[in-house]
């Protein structure tokens, strides 16, 4: 029988499809899979998660089947769907497990690959010749090749207990766009990966400011509002490698597209400088 929502999931596939080659994704499971088609799965997904039955026995992951639906499922009955993810289709709840990591150079590798003339040693020190400005601005144009830069530059000095932060720049009280990034002489230099994770950090920061021009400094200075900057910067650094995460913060809820790193074109994979895939 000719599925009657056929033709508006071909549409949503093809825009999708179209839509992914203009920004560069890939989506795992492919695209206009039967399964979905036809209304038994869900889409493709960006993620790239395996079921448990396709991870081999002995490999890291592995479940036994009747003890993954045992624990983890609120049903008995449970799908594959497009994107390979497991799916309870009793419980109107979904799940999914991470297949094994396939071999792949390290975020470290790959840092290392593209900056290897500094003769840096993986997780060691920054030598103290380099920890300066024009170092730093070297590292970002390389490392983050799309990124809005802070307009008034990077500082380097003793910040006391903190890394790093950017100041923003205000005309009027109000927010004028501009920024100045500040790093730690010591703090942020601790290894190449530690300051290639601030600086991923900091830049998020630089784009929210940007992105605030006009707003009153008021309301930048509410904790509330700081806090919700930080938590999207913090899931950026997040993703390069970085071991911290803070809370999601509902306040200020209009604001938070814009200040999501996933809203600034320069976060993704294909623009930054190492980018091997």
């Amino acid at each position: 029988m000719f599925p009657v929502f056929l033709p508006a999931r071909l549409f949503s596939e093809a825009f999708t499809w179209i839509d992914d080659k203009i920004n560069g994704n890939t989506r795992y499971g492919g695209y206009f899979q039967p399964g979905y088609m036809t209304g038994q799965t869900g889409p493709g997904t960006l993620t790239p998660y395996n079921s448990v039955n396709t991870i081999n026995y002995g490999e890291p992951g592995y479940i036994h089947q009747k003890e993954f639906v045992d624990k983890n499922m609120m049903g008995k009955g449970y799908s594959i769907g497009a994107d390979n993810g497991m799916y309870d289709v009793t419980g109107g709840f979904q799940i999914y497990l991470k297949a094994p990591a396939k071999k792949a150079k390290s975020m470290s590798e790959m840092l290392f690959s593209v900056n290897n003339k500094y003769r840096f040693i993986p997780g060691a020190p920054i030598p103290q010749e380099y920890r300066n400005p024009e170092f730093v601005n070297t590292m970002m144009k390389r490392w983050f090749k799309k990124a809005l830069l802070p307009s008034n530059g990077v500082r380097v000095d003793n910040l006391g207990k903190v890394d790093a932060f950017v100041d923003p720049e205000k005309s009027g009280g109000l927010l004028d766009g501009g920024s100045t990034m500040y790093l730690h002489e010591q703090l942020a230099f601790t290894s190449l990966e530690q300051l290639f994770q601030i600086l991923g950090h900091e830049l998020v920061h630089v784009s929210q400011i940007a992105e605030l021009k006009g707003l009153p400094f008021s309301t930048y200075l509410d904790k509330n509002f700081r806090d919700m900057m930080d938590h999207y910067a913090y899931e950026f650094s997040y993703r390069l490698g970085g071991d911290k995460r803070t809370p999601f913060v509902s306040a200020y809820k209009e604001y938070h597209n814009r200040m999501n790193y996933t809203s600034f074109t320069w976060t993704k994979e294909r623009y930054w400088g190492f980018y091997r895939f």
